[in-house]
């Protein structure tokens, strides 16, 4: 799996600037990203090579995931949240062998979908917040986690030996410190849209599929 490299300013435009239509695709491109970079589940996902053999091929997944959800999106095979739901469900599982047991993963769902419901209409306000707390976050350098012990699977679907992400940790003392990895590289919305290839394995190719309802 190839992860393209990305390059473009610290921040999107003023939101008091009219937004040229043509850059809304790029700035999805961001949205995206920084809602997946700041999900502390799939953060540590990617550092504990939980489903990979290393961090850096977990963070290939990741970029292919951002691109895999911008194309969905361009081509309308996302119906509504529920189905952005779906997609990010199924790749923490197959891909991260983690099955999220927070309310996370509905969270960033929905971040996704109404911030790109935002920017549809030139407002580009949830773009500056996400990366003002990812700065935010970025300074403190670490978040506070605790991986949920393994639960017994009642159907075959799951994954018996995949680990179970329960949220963070309650101030117990059971949590570890988590370095924050590297703040994504925002897409310049004057420059095309690279996507990262999805990763190829020995039974043939990684495809990402919502459910149908």
């Amino acid at each position: 799996m190839a992860a393209s490299t990305i390059t473009g300013t610290d921040s999107p435009p003023n939101t008091n600037t009219p937004l040229d239509p043509s850059e809304i695709p790029a700035h999805i491109d961001n949205l995206i990203s920084l809602n997946l970079h700041l999900w502390p589940a799939l953060t540590v996902a990617i550092q504990n090579a939980w489903g990979t053999s290393s961090p850096a091929l977990g963070e290939d997944k990741r970029a292919w995931l951002a691109g895999a959800l911008s194309d969905m999106f361009a081509q309308n095979q996302l119906r509504d949240v529920e189905d952005v739901e779906d997609v990010l469900a199924q790749v923490m599982n197959d891909e991260f062998e983690t099955v999220v047991d927070d309310e996370s993963l509905e969270e960033v769902a929905a971040n996704i979908w109404n911030g790109r419901a935002q920017l549809l209409k030139g407002d580009v306000t949830e773009v500056r917040r996400l990366m003002g707390v990812w700065q935010e976050k970025k300074g403190k350098n670490v978040v506070t986690v605790v991986q949920g012990e393994d639960v017994d699977q009642e159907t075959d679907e799951e994954d018996e030996d995949g680990d179970t992400w329960n949220g963070f940790a309650d101030g117990s003392g059971d949590g570890e410190d988590v370095e924050m990895d590297e703040a994504p590289s925002l897409v310049d919305s004057s420059q095309g849209r690279k996507k990262p290839e999805p990763e190829v394995d020995e039974e043939g190719f990684t495809k990402v599929m919502h459910k149908k309802r």
